[in-house]
């Protein structure tokens, strides 16, 4: 679903990254920037009808800018629809991190690899949003699928 080269999807969501990359001067102009922000807008849009589409969100469902647990459900759900035989569920989208691990074109002018989770590793195992999740991706995956992947080799 992502790497850490890749806003995680609270800060894809939200355009942190691309609120990041302008105070970073890594646009090339402010039309650049400007065209950056409206195609993002524009794919959220898109993301949201197609969520309500394939049923995951209901009709009346709009794009408030905000990351809901209902969206991030979805999101997670069409993704587990796949056909892939792998899917991974991102530790800083559960977490609910807007910073992602790397910029990609920076160097000394952004913190790459320094930042930490907000969370505990027993806060994410116990967190409801992880439980959520889990459960939304063995309904659709079935829960032997999501079993196996769990316990590992």
């Amino acid at each position: 679903m992502t790497t850490h080269d890749l806003a995680t999807l609270p800060g894809y969501w939200h355009g942190h990254d691309l609120v990041v990359r302008a105070a970073l001067n890594q646009f090339p102009s402010n039309d650049v920037k400007a065209t950056s922000i409206k195609l993002r807008e524009r794919d959220r849009h898109a993301l949201i009808r197609a969520l309500v589409r394939e049923g995951l969100l209901p009709r009346d469902a709009a794009d408030s800018g905000q990351l809901t647990n209902e969206i991030l459900i979805a999101i997670y759900r069409f993704i587990a629809r796949t056909p892939s035989l792998l899917m991974l569920m991102g530790l800083e989208d559960v977490a609910g991190e807007e910073e992602q691990a790397n910029l990609p074109g920076t160097v000394d002018q952004h913190p790459n690899w320094q930042r930490k989770l907000s969370l505990t590793v027993e806060a994410l195992k116990s967190s409801d949003r992880l439980k959520m999740l889990v459960r939304a991706i063995a309904s659709e995956r079935g829960p032997s699928r999501v079993a196996a992947q769990e316990s590992g080799p």
